[in-house]
């Protein structure tokens, strides 16, 4: 009879990773959809990118639940955290107001998962993974900072398209390498690398177009891009 106890690794295979790194990539669609869709129809509020990009969350974010949460799991966690708070104070079309109530669909989406599930092994399993395993504050913090960096708000560069691909390729390169890695060193160093590179992008970007001419301020003015100060989502 072996006795032998199975060892739990950070090993995250090619397959597993790819859900931690599609809401990254989803993001940067939405940026893109928001900058270049504003010369068609506006859709319906329940196809607005944003709360498209949501519920694509909070999908994710069941789906870890049922999985006993993975590794990938925090990224959808993450995102459902960062968005419930940054939508509960927008408003859309500057007709539809949403509120604290945004926190309730990922409570909703816990509870029925738990429910599903009949058991609170994903529960534990989320305080467990966060335990033992510091890096995923790290992914945690890479997410809120990758939230700011990707959307360009208020940004007119002619060629802006390819910065919020730039900035977006960056990012999942970052979280890719992440949950390949199996060193919390490496893993965060990944992390690292790709904020590093997603900022150096973000920087050219705001180096080499004329946003003082365009919104008529001196040239001695001081660019400060307040994006988590937006009164409503266009």
């Amino acid at each position: 009879m072996n006795n032998t106890v199975p060892i739990k690794t950070n090993e995250t295979s090619a397959f597993q990773a790819l859900p931690g790194v599609l809401p990254f990539m989803a993001y940067g669609l939405v940026s893109i959809s928001i900058h270049f869709g504003k010369s068609l129809p506006r859709p319906p509020i329940w196809l607005h990118p944003f709360l498209l990009f949501d519920a694509l969350v909070l999908i994710g974010l069941g789906a870890g639940i049922l999985a006993v949460f993975p590794r990938w799991a925090y990224c959808y966690l993450s995102w459902a955290l960062i968005l419930a708070w940054w939508l509960s104070d927008m408003g859309i079309y500057g007709v539809y107001s949403l509120d604290n109530h945004m926190w309730l669909p990922p409570l909703g989406v816990f509870i029925l998962a738990l429910l599903m599930r009949r058991s609170m092994a994903p529960l534990h399993a989320l305080l467990a993974g966060l335990w033992s395993d510091w890096t995923l504050l790290s992914l945690g913090i890479y997410s809120f900072v990758a939230w700011l960096g990707v959307m360009y708000d208020e940004n007119h560069y002619p060629c802006l398209l390819v910065f919020i691909i730039a900035s977006t390729l960056a990012v999942c390169a970052g979280a890719w390498f992440y949950f390949r890695q199996t060193v919390a060193i490496q893993q965060v160093l990944s992390l690292i690398t790709g904020l590093i590179a997603m900022m150096v992008i973000v920087g050219i970007n705001s180096a080499t177009w004329d946003w003082r001419a365009y919104y008529n301020l001196p040239e001695n003015a001081y660019y400060i891009r307040a994006q988590w100060v937006w009164p409503s989502l266009p």
